[in-house]
C-alpha cells in the first residue's frame, strides 16, 4: 500500500481523494511481458483514463483497447500510432467511424457495421483495414455459444464470409472475441485460449481474409475477496506460450494480442475517504463518509446486490458488481490526544490525521483487526441524500472519530469512472498519480 504518511498528508488538503501507485502499474506489467513474451498486451482504457496512468502504461509497449471515439483520441494523444489503438465497441456511429478511420484499427461489431465501414471508406477514398469482433459457438468453459450484444455470430459470420459481396475499400485482417472478465483460474483461461486458436484457424482459411492478429480478449482479473487467489501469470503463460508457438509455427505472420485493464491498474489505486460525521440513531452507530456512492460506487452496489438479492453468493455482473465481499477497508487514525476528544455530536476535531497510529482491515466476513484494539459495529454511508448511499451495514472497527480515514484497496480500476459524481454537486474526489520515482 502506499505509505501511510503520504495519505496522512494527502488528506490534509483533501477529504476523499484516489492515489494511483506507478509503481505497481510497472511492476504488474513487467510480470505480464515476462510471463507472456510473445504477447502484444493492450491496455483497456475504460477502466481508467487517468492521463498520467495512460502516459505510464503506454510508455512500456502497450497499446491501446479503446471502447469509443474519445479514447481512441486519448491514446493518440499519449503518441500510439494507428497500428497500435484498437477501436471495439457497438454501436457506432458514422461520425464515430470517420473521426478514427485514420487513427486507429476499427473491430467491427456486426455486418451491418462492415457495410457501413465499406460505404464511408468508399466516400472517402480509403482503404480501411478492419477487424472484427465474433461471438463464437463457444464459451469459456464448454463448447455452447450464447446470445449477446456484442459481436457477430461465428456461425452468421463465416456464412457471410462464403458469400459476401465485394469489398474494395476493405481489407479484414484480425479477429477479436472476448467473453468474460474477472477470471482468477488458469485453467480456464487456458481452456478459453486453446478455443480461440481453433478459431483463428478456422477464420484464416475463408475466402477474402488476412489474418494480421488475433485478439483474445481480456480476462485476468484481480483478488477482490480475502478468500480469492491471485492468478499465477506464470502458469498460465506456461500453458499459453505453448500453443502460441505451435499456433505462429504455421501463422507465423500473425500477432497475438491480450486486452488487459483491471489486472493492471486495478491494484495500484486507493480510495480513501475521511469520516464527516458520527451519529447514533436508535442504538446504530453511522459513520458518515466523504463520497461514497458518487465517489467510488462499486462497494455502494455490492450492498445494494446483497440487500435485495436471495442468494449467498449472487453471480458477478462486471465491472459493477464482482462479489458481496469484494472489498476490505483499512484504517488511518488519529493522534491519541486527537482520539480522546468526543466522537459523537459537537466537539469532534477537524484535524486530519497525523502519525498513524493505527491500521487495520476488514470485511463484511473477515475481521483482521488486533483482539487488542476495542472495536464497535458500526454501518458506513456517504453524504448523499439517498439511502442507497452506504458501504458497509453493521461490520466491526476500531473506534472512529470525525477525521479518521477509510481505505478501500482495488480502486485503480472501475472506480472514479464508475461513479455519478455529477450526482447532488457534490465536491468530487481528488486523483493523483504517484511517480514511481517520489514514492
Amino acid at each position: 500500500m502506499v505509505n501511510q504518511e503520504l495519505i496522512a498528508k494527502t488528506a490534509e488538503k483533501h477529504d476523499s481523494f484516489y492515489l494511483y501507485d506507478e509503481a505497481v502499474i510497472e511492476e504488474r506489467i513487467h510480470r505480464l511481458q515476462q510471463d507472456f513474451p510473445g504477447v502484444y498486451f493492450l491496455y483497456s482504457i475504460k477502466c481508467n483514463a487517468h492521463q498520467e496512468l495512460l502516459k505510464s502504461v503506454f510508455s512500456r509497449s502497450f497499446g491501446a483497447d479503446a471502447a469509443s471515439a474519445g479514447e481512441v483520441d486519448l491514446a493518440k494523444k499519449c503518441g500510439l500510432s494507428c497500428n497500435e489503438i484498437f477501436y471495439s465497441a457497438p454501436g457506432k456511429s458514422d461520425d464515430d467511424l470517420r473521426t478514427v478511420m485514420d487513427d486507429s484499427i476499427i473491430i467491427a461489431d456486426s455486418l451491418g457495421e462492415i457495410e457501413r465501414i465499406q460505404k464511408l471508406a468508399f466516400e472517402s477514398g480509403r482503404l480501411c483495414r478492419i477487424g472484427v469482433r465474433l461471438n463464437p459457438s463457444f464459451s469459456m468453459q464448454d463448447d455452447i455459444g450464447s446470445s449477446s450484444k456484442f459481436g457477430i455470430d461465428e456461425e452468421s459470420f463465416f456464412a457471410w464470409a462464403k458469400s459476401c459481396p465485394a469489398l474494395p475499400n476493405i481489407e479484414i485482417i484480425g479477429l477479436h472475441v472476448h467473453l468474460q472478465s474477472q477470471i482468477l483460474e488458469e485453467d480456464i483461461l487456458g481452456y478459453y485460449y486453446d478455443r480461440m486458436f481453433a478459431l483463428a484457424e478456422r477464420f484464416y482459411r475463408l475466402p477474402g481474409i488476412r489474418l494480421e492478429f488475433l485478439n483474445l480478449g481480456s480476462g485476468m482479473g484481480i483478488p477482490y475477496s480475502l478468500s480469492d487467489c491471485e492468478l499465477d501469470t506464470g502458469r498460465l503463460g506456461e500453458i499459453v506460450n505453448r500453443r502460441i508457438e505451435s499456433f505462429c509455427k504455421v501463422y507465423s505472420a500473425v500477432q497475438v494480442i491480450i486486452e488487459v485493464g483491471r489486472y493492471v491498474a486495478g491494484p495500484a489505486g486507493i480510495f480513501v475517504t475521511k469520516v464527516m460525521d458520527k451519529k447514533v440513531s436508535r442504538g446504530k452507530i453511522y459513520l458518515i463518509l466523504k463520497n461514497t456512492l458518487n465517489g467510488f460506487i462499486r462497494p455502494s452496489l455490492a450492498c445494494l446486490v446483497g440487500k435485495y438479492s436471495d442468494q449467498d453468493e449472487p453471480a458477478g455482473c462486471e465491472p459493477l458488481f464482482t462479489g458481496l465481499d469484494a472489498f476490505q477497508y483499512e484504517i488511518l487514525k488519529k493522534s491519541d490526544s486527537e482520539d480522546a476528544e468526543s466522537d459523537v455530536g459537537p466537539g469532534a476535531s477537524d484535524t486530519a490525521p497525523g502519525a498513524v497510529d493505527f491500521v487495520g482491515m476488514t470485511s463484511k466476513k473477515n475481521d483482521l483487526f488486533s483482539d487488542q484494539v476495542p472495536l464497535e459495529k458500526v454501518t458506513l454511508v456517504g453524504n448523499l441524500c439517498t439511502s442507497a448511499d452506504v458501504i458497509a451495514e453493521d461490520i466491526l472497527l476500531p473506534t472512529m472519530v470525525r477525521g479518521d480515514l477509510m481505505i478501500v484497496k482495488n480502486a485503480g480500476s472501475y472506480a472514479a469512472v464508475l461513479s455519478p459524481m455529477q450526482f447532488s454537486s457534490q465536491e468530487q474526489p481528488a486523483e493523483f498519480f504517484i511517480r514511481k520515482k517520489s514514492r
